[in-house]
């Protein structure tokens, strides 16, 4: 009797451990692909667009070259004596802006945790047609001397015209990033091939005093002294780019934003000169090579667009 009575005791505390050891060791003996995460197929992860196009304006002050200029110091050379002042006035112009079209994409490279480094491609143009002809005028007092005689041929209007047709250059390169902000510092280096064609127009016309209408220009030109000279020139060439610079980044909102960017630009271009020359009857042609620089400090302003 007290056997069969304890056993009624112990007989539902039994039943009531029988689960809970269950569960405690349940855990343990799972199966493998239970612990496996699969995401709901509507379930995708967002990366935000890195393609830009970029549109601006730069300035270059173009350095010119020695070669250049030491085709100019023979033409100034020419006049300088019977023309005070025209070596100064006979100077091409320094001054190169341009308009520039781009597009940019980010690389999946770092070199810190939280940087960018983005290719780009860009073309840069510059004409006359845009930002209009460089023209200067001068009246000159011009004379002559023989001996010790100095003759005055009367005052001598002087037009020196430039025209830009076209400067196109195509840049590759790649621009660097430290880190993300609103205003985000950057080093860039671009490098390309570029390509342009440039005219310029000088006149001086002598317009005569009692001294010429004495001797009469017929005379004159025999001495090589001329009444009216046009020289014409036509500089074209191709040249190579190596472009670096620093700027900043000024984020306008999420999409937009403005890079500043500064820097000295290599540009040697390798041009051939043809130049004509009327003098009264008279006329010459001559073509020769040069080397142009079209590098010199820079700056840029451009304005970027997020896709």
């Amino acid at each position: 009797m007290l056997k069969q009575k304890l056993a009624a005791l112990l007989l539902p505390l039994a039943l009531t451990a029988i689960p809970i050891t269950a569960k405690a060791e349940t855990p343990l003996n799972l199966p493998a692909d239970i612990t496996t995460t699969t995401l709901p197929s509507s379930t995708s992860i967002t990366t935000p667009s890195t393609t830009k196009i970029h549109f601006g304006v730069g300035y270059r002050y173009v350095d010119i070259g020695d070669d250049t200029n030491a085709y100019l110091n023979q033409t100034r050379a020419m006049f300088k004596d019977s023309m005070p002042g025209f070596d100064k006035f006979l100077d091409l112009s320094r001054n190169l802006p341009h308009i520039a079209l781009g597009v940019s994409t980010t690389l999946p490279l770092h070199i810190l945790g939280n940087d960018t480094i983005e290719a780009l491609v860009s073309n840069e143009f510059s004409s006359s047609a845009i930002f209009g002809t460089v023209k200067s005028e001068k009246n000159f007092p011009a004379s002559v001397q023989y001996q010790d005689i100095k003759f005055d041929l009367g005052d001598t209007p002087t037009t020196w015209e430039q025209k830009l047709t076209i400067y196109d250059a195509l840049v590759v390169g790649f621009k660097y990033t430290p880190f993300q902000h609103s205003l985000k510092p950057f080093v860039k280096l671009n490098v390309g091939l570029s390509y342009l064609i440039s005219e310029s127009d000088l006149h001086i016309h002598v317009n005569g005093n009692n001294t010429t209408d004495f001797f009469g220009w017929d005379t004159l030109n025999f001495f090589n002294i001329f009444q009216d000279i046009h020289t014409t020139d036509r500089m074209e060439g191709w040249g190579y780019i190596i472009d670096p610079k620093v700027g900043v980044t000024i984020a306008v909102s999420e999409k937009i934003a403005l890079e500043i960017a500064a820097g000295y630009r290599i540009e040697p271009v390798r041009i051939k000169l043809k130049e004509h020359t009327k003098q009264d009857k008279q006329q010459h042609d001559k073509t020769v090579h040069l080397n142009y620089s079209a590098g010199g400090p820079s700056v840029t302003v451009h304005g970027e667009y997020k896709f």
